[in-house]
């Protein structure tokens, strides 16, 4: 949720704890945020282009960023290698997750090979989503792996864009596409 849905849903419900709650289908809940823990710091971060701020992951998954590679079938991985692959704070990348609540395949293991891989014995979910941990250890989102859109300049994430997009005076409602190279939100 951007900060101005949680904004004026605390507004209609000055006392209760409004939260937002980062998840998927495959894996709910993963990370979560009060508004009331969103500061002016987060607030002009969004402001700028970082992301959507979603808050730490829950205690019940392990959560990692790795390079984004998606479309690519990854791993197996010895926990060596896939600590290896596991991004520091600060860097974008593909958010993986695995816990006792995450789905660990499909009916007829369909879309297994591009949404599941193991950890010697363990087995982890591609959420296909991007983002970073940042230095509080706190789960940032840029949008998702299949929205970026890559050319000279580097690589973009929809939510950079369309997050900072929500604190202009009169935008309502946003999304960021790229048609025949050019950009528009």
């Amino acid at each position: 949720m951007f900060p101005g849905m949680l904004n004026r849903l605390q507004q209609v419900a000055p006392e209760a704890q409004v939260v937002a709650v980062y998840g998927s289908t495959e894996a709910e809940p993963m990370a979560h945020v009060a508004w009331s823990q969103i500061g002016d710091d987060e607030l002009l971060a969004m402001r700028s282009g970082k992301g959507l701020l979603a808050g730490r992951p829950v205690a019940e998954v392990r959560l990692r960023v790795i390079p984004d590679r998606f479309g690519k079938p990854i791993g197996p991985y010895t926990p060596e290698a896939f600590s290896s692959q596991s991004l520091p704070a600060g860097d974008i990348g593909e958010i993986v997750v695995t816990g006792d609540h995450v789905l660990k395949g499909y009916l007829h293991s369909e879309g297994e090979g591009e949404t599941k891989f193991d950890v010697d014995t363990e087995r982890w979910h591609r959420t296909w989503d991007a983002g970073f941990i940042d230095d509080r250890g706190r789960l940032w989102l840029v949008g998702r792996s299949s929205a970026r859109i890559k050319d000279d300049k580097g690589m973009l994430y929809p939510f950079t864009v369309e997050c900072a997009a929500q604190f202009i005076e009169g935008v309502r409602r946003n999304a960021m596409v790229s048609h025949q190279g050019r950009l528009s939100c």
